[in-house]
């Protein structure tokens, strides 16, 4: 199967491929990218199909009705043609709707490993630092200091070290070794680390010194980070309690609002039948509670990711980890959104 997806992968403009492969280098994925584009592809083409069959099994009602409206909109469209028209509008919405949904997906994959492996760097590179400055104090030259220091508690980013040791015995170039091994992570901390290191050697500073101090004021950053995060713990338990509680009940309200209205005026008789000496005439609501209903589950969906990505910046500073508690978020609030209405039905079914 490798060779055929890569054929697909290899559709997509070269561009694209070169940018794919510099992030899976990141997420330390060893495939090429036109293998994972194809992947990519196939997926989207699978669920498009999957997509589009369950919702004609789903809602058979839905060709018919939009069939319809285009009659409506567009008079000259009618039987076949608008069956037709119909059909091509759907499936090209459906497609692109599913296919933006199954890339984001395989995005936000990616970029959790990439993330990962980030992580993993950032935590033991002041350790990393500090014993490579040891090294070079102890009568070491960079480059062997920087190896030895290369422990295997240092995990993932040891292992990395070890290759572009390798590399530089095998004949390549002390500072390329270095850049490759800063683009294998997506780390600023990384990167301008071994930027401060290449500029110490070709100035001949004290590299005991660089590296100490260059350990030194990361774990310093890290651990004011982590002092703002805590500080801002008020703010990101008042998004939490909008976004997951206070929008769904919101909104459940309005929606038992707008159906107890609806039925309202399907019962009482019709209003020009009974006099009034009010200057206005009561009407019922232009929008129906199951119109409204499907509202509120995209808006309080909308609202929980929103609020995953908001909550992301302000405790890591990197929105993009959002897409870890987004899903969850989304989850707890479809749940809520239930309760509350199974809770609304049940105090107001007397009423009604």
């Amino acid at each position: 199967m490798e060779p055929l997806f890569e054929a697909i992968g290899r559709i997509t403009p070269r561009n694209v491929s070169k940018g794919l492969a510099d992030f899976l280098e990141m997420a330390g994925i060893n495939k090429t990218a036109d293998f994972v584009a194809g992947q990519i592809v196939t997926a989207c083409v699978l669920v498009s199909i999957t997509g589009i069959l369950a919702t004609l099994y789903l809602w058979p009602g839905f060709m018919p009705a939009l069939a319809n409206a285009i009659a409506e909109i567009v008079p000259t469209v009618e039987g076949d043609a608008s069956n037709a028209a119909a059909y091509t509008l759907f499936a090209t919405v459906a497609i692109a709707f599913f296919s933006i949904f199954t890339l984001m997906f395989a995005y936000a994959f990616i970029l959790l490993a990439v993330d990962a492996r980030k992580k993993q760097v950032e935590g033991v590179l002041p350790d990393f630092l500090q014993l490579s400055a040891a090294n070079v104090r102890a009568g070491m030259p960079v480059d062997q200091a920087l190896w030895f220091a290369a422990r295997p508690e240092f995990g993932l980013f040891a292992k990395e070290v070890e290759i572009a040791a390798r590399r530089t015995f095998g004949g390549e170039p002390f500072g390329q070794s270095l850049d490759k091994l800063a683009a294998r992570f997506n780390s600023r901390y990384l990167k301008r680390s071994i930027a401060l290191i290449k500029q110490g050697i070709a100035s001949g500073g004290e590299m005991g010194e660089i590296l100490e101090r260059t350990g030194s004021d990361i774990r310093n950053m890290q651990i004011l980070f982590k002092e703002v995060s805590a500080s801002m713990l008020a703010y990101v338990i008042f998004i939490l309690v909008a976004s997951i509680i206070g929008s769904p009940f919101l909104f459940g309200v309005s929606y038992k609002l707008v159906n107890m209205l609806e039925t309202v005026f399907e019962r009482a008789p019709p209003m020009e039948n009974i006099p009034t000496a009010l200057p206005i005439t009561p009407t019922a609501p232009p929008i129906k509670s199951g119109e409204f209903l499907v509202f509120a589950f995209f808006a309080c969906t909308l609202t929980a990711a929103c609020a995953s990505f908001i909550i992301a910046v302000v405790q890591t500073g990197n929105k993009k980890n959002g897409a870890k508690i987004a899903p969850i978020f989304v989850l707890v609030t479809w749940v809520i959104l239930a309760i509350i209405l199974l809770a609304l039905d049940f105090l107001f079914k007397g009423i009604m």
